[in-house]
């Protein structure tokens, strides 16, 4: 995205270690808040009737690249949050429901890696973004045979059912073997959102127009290895913090 503002490094907001399974999404100290290569990235729109097809678009209205990089600058400053606000929550074995209505947790998935993200059916903004993003790197995914899962979790849990984000998945011929879009139980679904440290900001008619737009990479004790911010290089991101 073009003239996005530098984003803190990990060395200007150094992130805490928490063991995701018992008590918070928090980072390693290997976590990075964002890549080096997110710096001067075009944004990308989602083609209609081509779900994993990106175009580069460039001239964004900079009052909306502002608006998503001051959103991006507090999930990173939120990483490091005090984990006392989520002792015994075990967010890494919170249920939440997939697109086939099977209830699973983050814990539970055999991949040795996990990417998560956040979006909403009713969001117009960088939600298809992610969706288009998240169907290519499904792609490479399957061809490379990566100990990697994808889940794609709401951020608007009253209105994006189970039936709901299954409609979604269908339109992206998402594979549940490898990416689950996943609803639940709307408190479980908001455990999630705060262990994740996920804000949202909904307009007068309550649809999640404004939200934190990250993704986050769990390793194999489900800890948070780091965090990448949406662009056009995401599967090359995603590969390079899963080897």
């Amino acid at each position: 995205m073009s003239d996005l503002p530098t984003m803190p490094s990990a060395q200007s907001s150094p992130l805490r270690s928490v063991e995701v399974g018992r008590n918070s999404f928090a980072a390693t100290p290997q976590a990075r808040g964002c890549t080096e290569r997110s710096r001067g990235h075009s944004s990308c729109r989602h083609v209609p009737g081509k779900p994993d097809t990106l175009r580069l678009v460039t001239g964004v209205a900079k009052a909306t690249m502002l608006r998503l990089a001051k959103i991006a600058i507090g999930v990173l400053l939120m990483a490091g949050v005090s984990t006392s606000r989520l002792e015994a929550a075990g967010p890494a074995a919170i249920p939440i429901v997939d697109q086939r209505g099977n209830t699973f947790s983050l814990a539970a998935l055999p991949q040795r890696f996990v990417a998560v993200t956040f979006v909403a059916t009713r969001c117009a903004d960088a939600c298809p973004i992610a969706n288009a993003l998240f169907a290519k790197l499904q792609k490479r995914i399957t061809q490379s045979g990566r100990s990697l899962a994808l889940v794609t979790l709401t951020l608007d849990p009253s209105f994006d059912t189970p039936f709901v984000m299954s409609k979604l998945g269908a339109s992206f011929n998402a594979d549940p073997a490898v990416w689950r879009l996943a609803s639940g139980k709307p408190g479980n679904v908001r455990g999630l959102m705060h262990a994740f440290g996920v804000t949202v900001q909904p307009d007068d008619k309550g649809i999640p127009d404004e939200h934190s737009s990250m993704v986050y990479i769990l390793d194999g004790q489900r800890k948070l290895r780091t965090i990448l911010l949406l662009s056009t290089s995401l599967s090359d991101d995603v590969f390079a913090a899963t080897r």
